[in-house]
């Protein structure tokens, strides 16, 4: 079995198509200490761009000419979503259409998300996207050419780092001048109706902030994330926060240590600050306990948490 298979942003290479008729360029994953799990997200991409290319009569006119790109619209907390964009058109005689096509990958095991995956299933999350989609359609002025309707249980989606993105094929709803229509929805509208398990959950703020009332908890940290501890103490009075037990430095790694006061009179008190990164894979607890460092009293406080990193 691979440990920390992947990467955090996953690194990427470019790979292009030569051919007379198409110009695209689209991305691999590399890196990957599991080459097959690799080799899995690669073909998916690859096999998707030549799918979309043959979708659209190439073999069978040849006239038709393609260029395309591609968007990283994601790539952290183990996610990765990808947005091959294409220009179909017969050159130089027509303006042509753009089609793309979004792929979400969880880097864990090379799934590719669907958007009942994003979702609790006993939430009715369409409704809830509708009316967000009906309420932007009136605040953007959005000439439709036909009454929205709804989103599908398999609504085409990509992810950024924010935001859900929601897009029509060219002129399903708009004229063709439009482009393609897309609905950003942060992910702060959608966040009591996300999968606890689902990929938009994972897009957690990169600082991930523990205080004193998480004492004895178990704490998950995503890869990306920073953590930032905080507890309060007073130096005036000698007392002070020292480890009893370090993070493993190969899981959990100390980046800074600092004070900062809480008042401007001597003696007042502050809260003591650690910020931790991510190094690897795995689970470390941090146990600290506040005592005088000459004195053989017992500390008058201990605080741990356990972090996992996954």
């Amino acid at each position: 079995m691979y440990s920390n298979a992947y990467a955090y942003p996953v690194p990427l290479s470019e790979r292009t198509i030569i051919n007379p008729r198409i110009r695209m360029k689209f991305p691999a994953v590399q890196g990957f200490r599991n080459p097959e799990l690799q080799q899995k997200i690669n073909e998916k991409i690859q096999d998707t761009v030549y799918k979309t290319i043959w979708s659209q009569g190439f073999e069978k006119d040849p006239d038709l000419m393609i260029e395309g790109n591609t968007q990283i619209a994601l790539n952290r907390s183990g996610v990765l979503s990808v947005v091959l964009q294409m220009h179909f058109g017969n050159s130089p005689q027509t303006v042509g259409f753009l089609k793309i096509k979004a792929l979400t990958f969880n880097l864990k095991n090379g799934y590719i998300y669907k958007f009942e995956d994003l979702f609790k299933t006993d939430e009715d999350y369409l409704t809830r996207i509708n009316k967000i989609i009906k309420r932007q359609i009136v605040e953007r002025d959005i000439p439709l050419q036909k009454k929205f309707k709804t989103v599908e249980r398999d609504q085409k989606f990509y992810l950024t780092a924010d935001s859900l993105v929601i897009y029509f094929s060219h002129n399903e709803y708009t004229p063709g001048n439009f482009g393609i229509l897309e609905f950003v929805i942060p992910y702060q509208e959608l966040k009591d109706i996300a999968y606890e398990k689902g990929p938009l959950v994972k897009m957690e703020p990169q600082k991930m902030a523990v205080g004193e009332t998480d004492n004895g908890k178990t704490i998950h940290l995503m890869p990306d994330q920073t953590l930032e501890l905080s507890l309060p103490t007073n130096p005036s009075t000698g007392y002070t926060w020292q480890y009893v037990q370090k993070p493993n430095p190969d899981i959990l790694k100390e980046a800074r240590h600092f004070l900062v006061a809480q008042g401007k009179n001597p003696g007042s008190p502050s809260v003591e600050y650690w910020i931790y990164h991510p190094v690897g894979i795995g689970a470390t607890p941090i146990v600290l306990q506040y005592s005088r460092s000459w004195s053989k009293e017992p500390p008058v406080n201990t605080f741990q948490v356990n972090i996992t990193i996954s």
